[in-house]
């Protein structure tokens, strides 16, 4: 008896590891492309997820194209100002347009990224935004923006990291490493928005 329940938790355990690797593999296949630049996307405000320069950089050109009225940079790093960030130096001649964009300070997760975003938006009367923020990441920012900014329209706008290797990630160890934890925490947090939707439907009107 004990060997067959040792078999049987060996094959239930090369079971899930395989389930979790084609997960992984779906889900890489499934990641939105970069957002042509050509595109002419645009809404109410601009909100970049800070993590890496391109989204910067990207969210800055946004702006100065005119997609959008404002734009929030969230979880920046306290004490860092505007002219510091990386891709300020496309606006910082226009203080028109430098006057637009907001550092929000308070944010240090995906989920407090859409705490800090909803509360901004409402603060100046916002209904739609583009959500700049990596290809990887864009499905678990959906996620989260969507569960706590019910009834506003959330344009995702992803950007392709310069040192993300999407065509061969599987041989890049860094991007291996990077997938591998992002849809891990995707998992999580599909899990946790679901049962908190199930919650909801369960509460009396």
């Amino acid at each position: 008896m004990g060997r067959f329940f040792r078999t049987l938790l060996i094959n239930m355990l090369i079971g899930s590891v395989l389930l979790w690797c084609v997960g992984l593999y779906i889900f890489t296949i499934s990641l939105p492309e970069a957002t042509d630049t050509n595109a002419r996307q645009a809404a109410d405000a601009i909100v970049v997820l800070t993590g890496g320069v391109d989204r910067l950089e990207e969210g800055f050109r946004l702006l100065k194209e005119g997609r959008a009225k404002a734009m929030l940079i969230s979880g920046v790093g306290k004490g860092a100002q505007l002219h510091e960030l990386p891709g300020a130096t496309l606006i910082e001649n226009d203080p028109q347009l430098a006057s637009r964009v907001s550092l929000g300070y308070m944010a240090d997760s995906t989920r407090t990224n859409a705490l800090e975003a909803r509360d901004w938006m409402l603060d100046h009367g916002y209904r739609s935004m583009l959500l700049v923020t990596a290809s990887y990441h864009i499905p678990r920012s959906l996620l989260d923006f969507s569960l706590l900014m019910p009834g506003y329209t959330i344009l995702p706008h992803p950007v392709e990291p310069s040192d993300f290797s999407r065509k061969v990630w599987w041989k890049d160890s860094r991007s291996l490493r990077l997938l591998a934890s992002e849809f891990n925490k995707y998992l999580v947090t599909r899990f946790k928005t679901q049962n908190a939707a199930f919650e909801d439907a369960g509460e009396p009107a």
